[in-house]
């Protein structure tokens, strides 16, 4: 019992480092132009790596619940739930670039398509799907307030305000699917997600080994 728990606790400390090199290299694939889909604003290649990352956030978000629920069990219950929520909306919304991107490939027509980004603000199950898919950034801002809150410092300082810039930075980025917000919003937001999971990753992963 006590080998398995070592191991999962190993997984979840290098899905801090995994999930926001993978979803680097998803916005990489964007900005290069690598597989843009006919939508205008998602490429399928960014979304393969998308969907992978965010399995690994799954277990960031869980992981990041429980740390600041040792000090505030009703917020980290909810983060728990919330990020549970986001991390598998963010599954969707990413392979959403793929189907997107195979429907293309199929020979989709172009007006279908363009008929389609117009109306589909109206459909019941995309807006069902609304609050999964915003949980992604709003899960990343409530997780850098959690953390700042901590009266312990068991990551760095600059962890919160870090998660706090990358989430507004994904909201605006996804939110207005411009090319200034996605060109621009998007590589911060992942470098953010980087520079603050890889920095609880590193400081999880110094505090297995001080123990060993």
């Amino acid at each position: 019992m006590q080998r398995i728990d070592s191991l999962i606790t190993r997984v979840n400390i290098y899905a801090h480092f995994i999930g926001p090199v993978l979803y680097l290299i998803a916005i990489a694939m964007y900005i290069a132009g690598v597989g843009l889909n006919s939508d205008g604003f998602s490429s399928y290649v960014e979304g393969v790596f998308g969907v992978y990352a965010m399995m690994f956030f799954v277990l960031i978000h869980l992981t990041s619940a429980k740390l600041i629920g040792q000090e505030r069990p009703k917020f980290g219950i909810f983060l728990y739930l919330f990020g549970l929520l986001g991390a598998c909306g963010g599954v969707f919304a990413t392979g959403y670039r793929v189907v997107i991107g195979s429907l293309d490939k199929s020979g989709m027509p172009a007006e279908t398509m363009a008929r389609y980004m117009t109306e589909r603000e109206t459909h019941w199950e995309m807006l069902v799907m609304a609050p999964a898919t915003i949980a992604v950034p709003l899960v990343t801002i409530l997780i850098g307030v959690g953390v700042m809150m901590l009266k312990s410092r068991p990551v760095k300082r600059y962890v919160g305000p870090v998660l706090i810039v990358g989430g507004i930075a994904f909201l605006i980025a996804q939110g207005t699917e411009t090319y200034w917000g996605l060109h621009y919003f998007y590589p911060i937001a992942g470098l953010c997600w980087l520079i603050a999971y890889g920095s609880m990753g590193n400081s999880y992963l110094n505090n297995l080994k001080s123990k060993e």
